[in-house]
């Protein structure tokens, strides 16, 4: 189960009060993901919204400008890069 304090450490939850998180919270799961699974694929639906707690992730587009982005987590801090959405690839 992903707590409220969790939710918290997320730059995009800081805003909430403790009230809003403990609401959020039970609609957010915990996932793990092997090396180079697919989250999501350019062009289609979003239905998830992911937040990295660990490890890292890359992004590809296959159409227009190549563009390579990866994002990695540190312990001891946040996100160390951010990048626009349309993720493609972890």
């Amino acid at each position: 189960m992903v707590t409220s304090d969790r939710l918290r450490k997320a730059e995009i939850f800081q805003g909430l009060s403790e009230e809003e998180l403990k609401k959020a919270a039970p609609l957010c799961q915990e996932q793990s993901f092997p090396k180079g699974a697919f989250l999501c694929e350019e062009g289609s639906r979003a239905e998830k919204f992911f937040i990295l707690e660990e490890g890292s992730v890359s992004i590809r587009f296959q159409k227009g400008v190549n563009f390579w982005n990866r994002m990695e987590t540190d312990p001891s801090s946040r996100m160390k890069d951010r990048f626009p959405s349309g993720s493609k690839r972890a």
